[in-house]
């Protein structure tokens, strides 16, 4: 019996590497997610600019396209950062929210923290508390009723909405 055991041990410990070798995700059971081994820094919009560097082109660049779109009919622009994980995206945008100039263009600012699995209420209920700190919507689960004060709140308004 012993033996037994020590055989299926020594399988399981093999299948455990191939497993890695392969680079599969393992889905928590009870969430249905992967599960990371390396998880997402917090979330913020607060940057030490002491400790960044070499970015002050590419902090100009994005605040040029934003007030490029100020002189446009447009009613939404996105301007997306995008590039692989560690170059910088979440600081440039740090930057590009904390800037002056930016502060001066947007009547209403918003950072909202967005994990891989999207949460439509969640979100919505972050960017309502970020554009009025006082209202309290955490209480509120209706999805129209959170997206309708939302819309109230920001029509006829210049905002910028950050998804980090």
């Amino acid at each position: 019996m012993m033996s037994k055991m020590k055989a299926i041990n020594s399988r399981l410990q093999d299948l455990i590497s191939i497993k890695n070798g392969l680079r599969l995700t393992e889905f928590d059971v009870n969430t249905n997610r992967p599960r990371r081994a390396i998880e997402r820094p917090p979330c913020s919009s607060l940057v030490n600019e002491a400790l960044v560097y070499g970015r002050e082109n590419d902090k100009n660049a994005v605040i040029d396209l934003l007030l490029m779109d100020d002189n446009t009919d447009a009613d939404v622009s996105v301007i997306p950062i995008v590039g692989i994980g560690g170059i910088g995206k979440t600081t440039l945008a740090q930057l590009v929210y904390n800037d002056r100039i930016t502060n001066d263009l947007f009547d209403v600012k918003a950072w909202v923290c967005v994990s891989e699995y999207f949460d439509i209420l969640r979100i919505t209920k972050s960017i309502l508390q970020s554009i009025t700190p006082d209202s309290s919507c955490n209480d509120i689960n209706d999805l129209n009723l959170l997206q309708v004060k939302l819309k109230e709140k920001l029509s006829k308004r210049r905002f910028l909405l950050v998804f980090g």
